[in-house]
């Protein structure tokens, strides 16, 4: 989900053209075909900050533990967000407020992907619209406004409140 989100967040940015977003992007060996190589992208072109650079870096190595863990070796072992090494990395989630580190570790990450994919893909819809009302430039703009600007933490935080709010029934 956040895959395919920070590909829409760099083909809104592209110009429009779909054979060059399928040659960058969704070709079977594309410079831009992994989900590392899309977030360094939208770092260097100036979509991320730098907190959740970091954080995308971290989703990206708890990511591959889940997609590789060894099911057939001669130790077995699968992969769990109660592991030590999956539920530090969770819990060193930088745009994730404090509040959330008292739950497990599965919540902060859950949270944060699903947080950060959807504003992905708000801006791509969002970009799209500037595009065919202002042109490229006027859409490229809003990207690199908006986009590092977002207080993922602070929305978070918010989020987190609200949830404790409607489990202790008072909201």
């Amino acid at each position: 989900m956040l895959d395919e989100a920070i590909s829409a967040l760099l083909r809104a940015y592209f110009v429009n053209d779909a054979p060059i977003d399928h040659a960058l992007l969704t070709k079977p060996g594309a410079p831009l075909s992994t989900f590392s190589a899309r977030i360094n992208t939208a770092k260097a072109l100036g979509l991320l900050a730098d907190e959740l650079y970091r954080d995308l870096e971290l989703i990206r190595k708890i990511r591959n533990l889940a997609a590789h863990f060894d099911h057939r070796g001669e130790r077995p072992t699968d992969f769990a967000f109660t592991d030590p090494d999956v539920s530090d990395r969770c819990r060193a989630l930088g745009c994730v407020p404090p509040e959330f580190h008292r739950a497990p570790p599965r919540v902060a990450f859950v949270m944060l992907v699903g947080l950060v994919a959807s504003i992905f893909a708000e801006h791509a819809a969002n970009a799209s619209i500037a595009r065919s009302h202002g042109g490229h430039e006027l859409a490229t703009t809003m990207l690199l406004r908006v986009s590092p600007a977002v207080p993922y933490k602070a929305y978070l935080s918010k989020f987190f409140e609200s949830h404790m709010e409607s489990d202790n029934g008072s909201g």
